[in-house]
């Protein structure tokens, strides 16, 4: 359809008005409209309207209302009134009703190569305005196949459905698994789903099996029938029942006797499920069918039945399949059949006929035979004759089968039984010999030669001496071997014990335990181990796997099974441990940084490469080295509580070199293979500089799981100090004052540090007593005291010593003296201590003489003198 959008003039003009346009609103060209080109209009010359004209497209896809906008441009001889018009494309479209999955392989058989498969989702008729994502899913909805287990699993795939397109694919890998399950063809469901709520349809795959369904042949009972109407089931048993669509044709073919002469084979009725019975041509009653069709049909079962004739012969009905173009053959089942198996059934004669059956004992006793007369015998008994002979003359047994004189007691030709009067058997008894010698089941025959009464009809019977308790015994020769990891094999001694004549074998193989087949050794299935009679050991050789990793010690086993003509001692598993010879890796670690002296600490981890299992340990001690002062200037601590499964001792050792701080990893139950310890550092008053170092590493480790261990890692930081450098050494003694005339004093002088700090390192200060500027006067005053050392250990904040006073007693009335006890200490500031020796004398007493002179004459002075 085409839009019309008339454009007109107010009034005609002289000249042609030429009017350009534009297109626009929600619609689009090309996809909803042809735009027209060229994309301006004309109104000729007189004239007062012109139409643009826009070709609406039709299209599927379901979508709103759409609009066509026309703009008119700047005209020519013209002015605009109204630039712009607009109109409506209504939607015809109907949404889609859906989105149907579709494959390109609708059926694959299992077992066959991968395929790719490509689904296609598709809407119909319209087409969604907006696109659409349908998720896939293989395998989900209504399948009966099982993914994983029938066909490989598959992840879930997009397939995207453009705005307006209506179809899209995408494809997928489907690996189909063979099994040996016969089962009914199975489907895979590719199913989908949209978000937006739209409904999708599935799509099928059938997985088409090719397994046969076995076709088997049984009897009931065992043994034979009676002649004169005995019978026995027959039955023809299917795998699996059958479904709607399937029929397996079973033609039989039976052989050994002659139908209604000496047997009827008829289907037993009522008749199983879906079976019938054929006897028509190509079929017949000699060579019978029968078939079995549709759901639930599995088995069919024949009654066959002697019929009694006047000879004297034993027969057996054989019953087998049929061959050729009796074959046995099937309809519906993917896989097809199998029929495997005979069966036969002996036909007893009734006509008077003595028989003997075969018997077996144990070696040491006796072999029982049963002779069986046709009915109860006359008046004077029946005697039947009989021999033996060795072996049970079959061409294919081995020496050792062959029952001799050394195994039983033979019995010579013309050996006869009696059975009494009435009896309808007798018993003949054949001892035979216990020896040590494993011999396995061996045989010799009992012949019955003649009879009395009757005739002789099966006259051979087979008697086996069964020689289980002589068997001999497979065991390894011990129960277990250690393999290092880089060993390469390890051999294991099977041992054969017990004195035998026949060649034995016993099967093999390795079973995974801590170790794993294939990444630790190289794992061994089922092998058969061959023991001529000669052998009485043998080697198993089993190779171990080298690798880098650090793992805990593993093991696996061997293990001895089905024994032929021996049997399983004790020892018929052998454990095989494997030593790892990879270190374990120890890593230590800190945060970085430094720690102050005054309640700082560092966080210090023990990291092990793996965790610790059984009976593993590692003991990790820990080397201290640096400027500062193990358990002077820092102290460790361990975690409370402590990791699951680790120690820590000696955390305050006194001997780092033979006690260190030690952590110890164990392999209990969830134990830790990582641990912290804490290394807080000590305050103190001593002035020890900027800071002091301290290093933290793994000592050399003694204790470790096999392989040993390396230890990398090193915490190294420093500890820095907060004290102030001391004020200086002040100087006090313990006698401040002395008499003169008392005895020797010991006066004690104190060197303390000032400043309420300590010095790092030991300091020695130089005593002098006594100095030349002193009022007391050494020899005069006191005895000389020689100079002498008072030293101050580092990090203490005093020390003493003594020396001998020894005051000087005179006679002269003098004041109080001072004798000076200065210290020295390098550039440091020593503030000295004084000793005061007190006065014991009395002053002096005054008197004055009187003198005279005569007086002078003139011009002369006389001189008076006073003495005091």
């Amino acid at each position: 359809a085409d839009m019309t959008f008339a454009v007109s003039l107010s009034a005609a003009s002289g000249r042609t008005v030429t009017v350009p346009y534009t297109l626009g609103g929600t619609a689009s060209a090309p996809a909803d409209y042809a735009a027209p080109d060229p994309a301006s209009v004309e109104i000729a010359a007189g004239g007062t309207a012109a139409d643009i004209v826009v070709p609406i497209k039709g299209d599927v896809i379901d979508e709103g209302n759409e609009t066509v906008t026309v703009t008119l441009g700047a005209p020519t001889n013209a002015t605009v009134l109204t630039a712009e018009g607009a109109g409506t494309i209504t939607d015809d479209d109907d949404a889609p009703t859906g989105i149907a999955l579709s494959v390109d392989v609708t059926s694959i058989e299992e077992g066959a190569a991968e395929t790719e498969v490509t689904v296609t989702a598709s809407t119909g008729g319209t087409t969604f305005a907006t696109a659409k994502t349908v998720r896939v899913t293989v395998g989900g909805g209504a399948s009966t196949a099982t993914s994983g287990t029938d066909y490989t699993a598959v992840q879930p795939f997009g397939i995207v459905l453009n705005a307006g397109t209506s179809s899209a694919t995408a494809a997928f890998d489907l690996e189909p698994l063979q099994d040996n399950a016969d089962e009914l063809d199975e489907t895979i469901e590719v199913t989908g789903s949209e978000s937006g709520g739209a409904t999708v349809d599935a799509a099928t795959i059938t997985l088409t099996d090719d397994d046969k369904t076995t076709v088997a042949l049984g009897r009931s009972g065992s043994g034979g029938i009676a002649e004169n109407g005995g019978s026995v089931e027959v039955t023809v048993t299917l795998g699996r029942a059958l479904v709607a669509g399937e029929s397996v044709t079973v033609p039989l073919a039976v052989t050994g006797t002659a139908v209604t002469t000496h047997h009827t084979l008829a289907l037993k009725t009522p008749a199983g499920t879906g079976v019938t019975f054929s006897a028509s041509a190509p079929h017949s009653a000699q060579n019978p069918a029968v078939t079995l069709a549709g759901a639930g049909a599995r088995t069919a079962t024949l009654v066959l039945t002697a019929v009694a004739n006047a000879d004297f012969e034993s027969r057996a009905v054989s019953i087998g399949y049929g061959t050729g173009a009796r074959k046995p053959t099937s309809t519906g089942l993917s896989g097809g059949i199998n029929a495997k198996g005979s069966l036969s059934v002996p036909i007893i004669d009734d006509d008077a006929m003595v028989s003997v059956a075969a018997a077996s004992a144990a070696e040491g006793s006796a072999v029982a035979f049963t002779v069986t007369l046709p009915k109860p015998a006359p008046a004077g008994g029946v005697t039947v004759a009989y021999s033996t002979s060795n072996g049970r003359g079959e061409s294919t047994d081995a020496a050792y089968q062959i029952a001799d004189s050394a195994d039983y007691t033979a019995a010579a030709e013309g050996t006869t039984l009696t059975i009494a009067q009435g009896d309808s058997s007798g018993e003949i008894r054949i001892a035979t010999t216990q020896d040590d010698t494993y011999e396995g089941d061996h045989h010799f025959r009992l012949t019955l030669t003649g009879t009395s009464h009757f005739n002789l009809g099966a006259a051979t019977a087979v008697g086996t001496i069964e020689d289980d308790a002589d068997a001999p015994v497979f065991a390894f020769t011990a129960a277990s071997t250690a393999a290092a990891e880089n060993a390469g094999t390890v051999t294991l001694t099977v041992e054969r014990t017990g004195t035998t004549l026949v060649d034995a074998t016993v099967s093999y193989s390795t079973k995974d335990g801590t170790a794993t087949g294939g990444s630790d050794f190289t794992a061994i299935a089922a092998t058969s181990l061959e023991f001529k009679v000669a052998d009485t050991s043998k080697a198993i050789t089993v190779a171990v796997t080298d690798d880098g990793d650090d793992e805990p010690a593993e093991a696996f086993t061997v293990e001895l099974a089905d024994p032929s003509d021996a049997t399983l001692g004790a020892q018929k598993s052998h454990s095989v441990a494997i030593t790892d010879n990879d270190k374990t890796a120890v890593t230590l670690s800190a945060p970085s940084g430094d720690i102050s002296e005054s309640g700082g600490s560092k966080v210090i981890t023990v990291t092990l490469g793996r965790a610790l299992s059984g009976t593993e340990t590692l003991a990790v001690p820990l080397a201290f080295s640096g400027a500062a002062k193990f358990g002077t200037d820092y102290t460790l601590a361990q975690p409370n509580p402590a990791p699951t499964g680790v120690t820590y001792t000696s955390l305050a050792s006194t001997n780092l070199t033979n006690s260190p701080p030690t952590i110890t990893f164990s392999g209990i139950d969830s134990a830790a293979s990582s641990a912290t310890l804490t290394l807080s550092a000590r305050a103190d008053s001593t002035d020890e500089g900027a800071a002091e170092s301290v290093t933290v590493g793994a000592g050399t480790i003694a204790t470790a799981p096999d392989g040993g261990a390396a230890a990398t890692g090193t915490a190294a930081f420093n500890i820095t100090d907060d004290d102030a450098a001391p004020g200086g050494i002040k100087l006090a003694v313990d006698t401040a004052t002395i008499a003169e005339d008392a005895a020797t004093a010991t006066v004690t002088v104190t060197a303390t540090v000032t400043g309420g700090t300590a010095y790092a390192a030991e300091t020695t200060v130089r005593v002098e007593v006594g100095a030349d500027d002193d009022s007391a006067t050494e020899t005069d005053d006191y005895a000389a005291v020689a100079g002498f050392d008072i030293t101050i250990p580092a990090m203490e904040t005093s020390a003493r010593k003594t020396f001998s006073l020894d005051p000087v007693d005179d006679s002269l009335d003098e004041d109080a003296e001072t004798i000076s006890v200065a210290g020295t200490s390098g550039s440091i500031a020593v503030t000295g201590a004084s000793i005061e020796i007190t006065d014991d004398d009395d002053p002096p007493t005054l008197s004055i003489d009187a003198p005279s002179v005569a007086e002078g004459g003139d011009g002369e002075t006389p001189a008076l003198r006073f003495t005091v």
